[in-house]
């Protein structure tokens, strides 16, 4: 999104037959190389849909990691100034 903006979207999904997920909700964090992580919260959108919206701290390249403590999946993005 412009100007450092960011919406990030998050579907949880289970193998059919599978038990119900933990009523848990997942984590998103951004960081980057010498900043302090931000954690902006992931607000449920739907049934097992989250979203996230905001503006990223600084230009740069930031790590975005989504998940549980169990396991994260991480993205590298680069905001442009």
């Amino acid at each position: 999104l412009p100007e450092r903006g960011y919406r990030i979207d998050v579907r949880l999904t289970r193998t059919a037959g599978a038990p119900p997920p933990d009523p848990l909700r997942p984590v998103l964090i951004l960081s980057m190389d010498g900043m302090q992580a931000v954690e902006p919260p992931l607000l449920p959108v739907g049934d097992g849909d989250y979203r996230a919206e905001g503006r990223f701290p600084m230009a740069g390249r930031w790590k975005v990691s989504a998940g549980f403590e169990e396991g994260m999946l991480d993205l590298v993005v680069d905001a442009a100034p």
